[in-house]
């Protein structure tokens, strides 16, 4: 999946630009994640981005940001830099979805700057000119491989580990109506016990559970591997280097059996109720970010490197193409059921649910303010490490972010120290596999 081998030669210095890596970003959270950082960093330096001037910071505290953020923003030091460029590297496993993504993203963020010319909204001077939208393959389920695609970047600003798999058939429709009229729709459609899950599917190569390896360990790797590089971010950037991964409302502590290790790997987990594998897993990869928020924390600061934050995100629920696919793809009975869940997600919303943002791009808010936003507004990985950012939507679709913590993160260090161990045992072996060390 990717090296970072330290005898090879990286490319030369770019003091001044930003480089960010979107895994799943053809569809999806991945594709809003996208759309949000282009719409965000293409204003003018020392304007304040509209993701970090509205939120407010719970539990810590309940004052705005938007003062803080506009009085720091416009300082004379800022304001004297000159306007960074952008690098956005579309990782997918697809060539040709990451083109039409690639073609999609920038037609429709042509248009967004061309409406903003129009009404006399400011833009980044020489935006358009630097900006680079890339394709690299990134496979989350197939660890071999010995691509160095990764070696030609400087390094890397911010890492949005989003790609994820729920490796459903498909709904429950029985359970689907009796949890509506037990929860309400509101919460039965943010915390479904209604998705069927199957039990003891593989990886590609056979090595290790599928949902367990796409959503867990690759994003473990990844952020193992691609560390150094984002150390190497230029200081005079105005943004510090992240790792964000993107978790679930669903996630949850009961969603784990007792003797969690025993089936790390999440092999035996199938009824989607309980001991379902997609909400387990998502848990097991915030407690695992919350180790290496406080392993990176501790590392020392050498010359040209920099302490990297590993932060969580919940966008919210959304429908995306996951459901579209459990149902048959481009049938149009599957096109038809997916209008449908939408409508319930837009109704849920109405209904005064606070976790359903309808759209990816506003979902993926949280994603990009953790991303963008400043250090001083994140509580430090001795108080509360990888702080959980949260997509927060009102019933007429108005999106803000807020602060929290991944659930009884205190109670399980232990478990995520045994699940870093296993993983990093993994990883070694497929280092060594690769001719990596």
């Amino acid at each position: 999946m990717v090296t970072t081998r330290s005898s090879r030669s990286h490319p030369s210095p770019d003091e001044n630009r930003m480089i960010a890596v979107v895994t799943g970003a053809n569809a999806g959270f991945g594709f809003g994640i996208c759309v949000q950082l282009l719409r965000n960093l293409s204003l003018p330096s020392g304007t304040p981005l509209p993701l970090t001037a509205q939120v407010s910071k719970i539990p810590d505290s309940p004052a705005s940001l938007k003062d803080n953020c506009s009085s720091s923003s416009s300082s004379s030091e800022l304001l004297a830099r000159p306007p960074p460029t952008f690098t956005l590297i579309l990782a997918c496993r697809s060539q040709a979805r990451a083109e039409k993504a690639r073609t999609l993203l920038l037609a429709r963020h042509d248009k967004e700057l061309a409406r903003r010319k129009k009404r006399g909204l400011p833009i980044r001077e020489g935006w358009r000119e630097g900006l680079r939208v890339e394709w690299e393959a990134v496979d989350l389920d197939a660890m071999g491989g010995k691509n160095e695609y990764w070696q030609k970047y400087p390094h890397i600003t911010s890492l949005y580990l989003n790609a994820g798999i729920t490796n459903t058939p498909g709904l429950n429709w029985l359970a689907f109506v009796k949890q509506i009229f037990v929860d309400g729709l509101s919460y039965a459609v943010s915390h479904p016990t209604f998705v069927l899950e199957r039990a003891g599917v593989m990886s590609a190569d056979g090595e290790r559970g599928m949902p367990w390896g796409i959503n867990v360990f690759a994003p473990y790797i990844l952020a193992r591997e691609l560390e150094p590089m984002l150390r190497r971010s230029p200081a005079s950037l105005p943004h510090s280097p992240r790792i964000v991964y993107t978790s679930s409302v669903t996630s949850t502590p009961d969603a784990l059996k007792p003797d969690t290790m025993s089936d790390y790997q999440l092999l035996t987990y199938n009824d989607g109720v309980r001991y379902s594998h997609y909400k387990a897993s998502k848990y097991m990869a915030e407690i695992i970010m919350v180790q290496l928020d406080q392993e990176f924390a501790t590392r020392p600061e050498t010359k040209g490197e920099h302490q990297v934050r590993c932060l969580t995100a919940d966008p919210g629920c959304v429908p995306t193409d996951i459901f579209r696919e459990a149902w048959g793809g481009e049938h149009w009975i599957a096109e038809f059921l997916f209008i449908g869940y939408w409508i319930t997600f837009y109704l849920a919303r109405l209904f005064g649910s606070p976790w359903h943002p309808v759209y990816t791009s506003e979902g993926a808010s949280s994603m990009v303010y953790a991303g963008l936003v400043e250090d001083k507004y994140l509580s430090t990985p001795d108080k509360v490490p990888a702080e959980k950012l949260i997509t927060v939507s009102s019933r007429w679709g108005k999106t803000t972010v807020r602060h929290g913590e991944v659930d009884r993160w205190e109670e399980t260090q232990d478990l995520g120290r045994d699940l870093v161990q296993a993983c990093e045992t993994l990883r070694l072996q497929w280092r060594r596999r690769e001719g990596l060390e």
